[in-house]
């Protein structure tokens, strides 16, 4: 039903380092996001970044759709993680309303769906 209330799209470049610099915040180390071998290794043709870190990059676009300036005022944020998000890749975001404090979202890259099912909810 959120599809019939679309609010707005944005794009954002997943830089080359944005994996590194994610890794060092939060001490994934994981080789499949730096090492094309490790990540062929486990069926990826991509490194790529962590999903947490695609999550986090959604909301903070998202909230710019919103004109939302106050990261605080993010209560709750879930999303179902359908594909990784490869590196030195546009991701696009996809805003949709729910109610007043309430939306729907999705992001696509290289025209595959990588977070669906997406939601965030604010505080009043």
């Amino acid at each position: 039903d959120a599809r019939a209330h679309p609010l707005g799209s944005v794009t954002h470049h997943i830089d080359s380092d944005v994996a590194h610099r994610y890794a060092e915040v939060s001490g994934d180390w994981s080789a499949h996001h730096f090492d094309l071998e490790v990540a062929r290794a486990a069926g990826f043709d991509f490194v790529f970044t962590h999903g947490l870190c695609t999550m986090a990059i959604c909301t903070h676009r998202l909230l710019g759709v919103l004109g939302v300036d106050d990261p605080g005022r993010v209560r709750r944020v879930a999303v179902r993680f359908a594909s990784p998000t490869p590196l030195e890749c546009d991701l696009t975001v996809n805003a949709f309303g729910i109610s007043e404090h309430s939306f729907a979202f999705e992001a696509v890259t290289n025209g595959t769906t990588t977070i669906t099912h997406g939601r965030l909810e604010l505080r009043s």
